[in-house]
């Protein structure tokens, strides 16, 4: 009977063993399982610093070409800026417009136009820029996959007239199913120079023609209403 009991004590005390060993299992289990989850979102806090630490970086980033494509513009215009100053209103007989088609370097002009300060203007109006060149016809192009705009630059008024503009939208309209990269793409039109007078703009805009010319704060602008749809040639 003794031996039966002790038997029966020894089964007990290997249960209660047992049951103590998976009370601690399981409650180390929950303290992993804890332990785990806390990892987790420390991983995730991480990540998201990570991804908002990208974003301040990337932007900081695009700011910083922002500033450089407009301290360029500046740059290339340092003595256009002072001359507008105190000429700004244009008059094609006056002194500012003879020192400036003589010292205004036409490479120069061409960089303002195509620099972020001016470009994000076509943008904002719908019209993404991904690329610039010089095509044969020696006409500034900006555009994109399916859009482009060919720019004749002047750098004075006195080189446009009516006959100048009608002359110009020809040239696109060949150019258009002469090159490749344009066949397939809408083209528009645009005018860029210091200052185009009323009859000029006029015609332009009836024409469907952008319009750029320079603003007071000495930056390329787009001087078409917001409104103004573009003919595509």
């Amino acid at each position: 009977m003794a031996t039966k009991d002790i038997s029966i004590e020894s089964i007990m005390l290997v249960l209660n063993e047992l049951t103590e060993k998976f009370k601690e299992s399981e409650r180390r289990y929950q303290e992993i399982k804890t332990e785990t989850q806390e990892i987790k979102e420390l991983l995730k806090s991480i990540d998201k610093k990570l991804q908002n630490n990208y974003h301040i970086i990337n932007n900081l980033a695009n700011q910083t070409n922002k500033e450089e494509s407009k301290l360029e513009a500046f740059e290339c215009n340092t003595e256009w800026n002072d001359r507008l100053d105190s000429e700004f209103e244009y008059n094609p007989d006056n002194k500012w417009a003879k020192i400036f088609e003589e010292e205004m370097r036409y490479d120069s002009f061409i960089d303002t136009i195509r620099s972020w300060q001016c470009t994000k203007q076509f943008v904002e109006r719908g019209i993404n820029i991904h690329s610039t060149y010089i095509a044969e016809e020696g006409y500034l192009v900006l555009g994109n996959d399916k859009e482009a705009i060919v720019v004749s630059a002047k750098i004075i008024e006195n080189d446009l007239n009516l006959e100048y503009i009608d002359l110009f939208l020809k040239s696109v309209s060949r150019m258009k199913k002469k090159e490749a990269s344009l066949e397939k793409k809408q083209v528009y039109a645009a005018i860029a120079t210091i200052r185009l007078n009323e009859e000029l703009r006029s015609y332009a805009e009836r024409k469907g023609l952008f319009i750029i010319e320079n603003s007071r704060e000495g930056l390329m602008s787009i001087s078409n209403p917001i409104d103004f749809k573009p003919k595509e040639y």
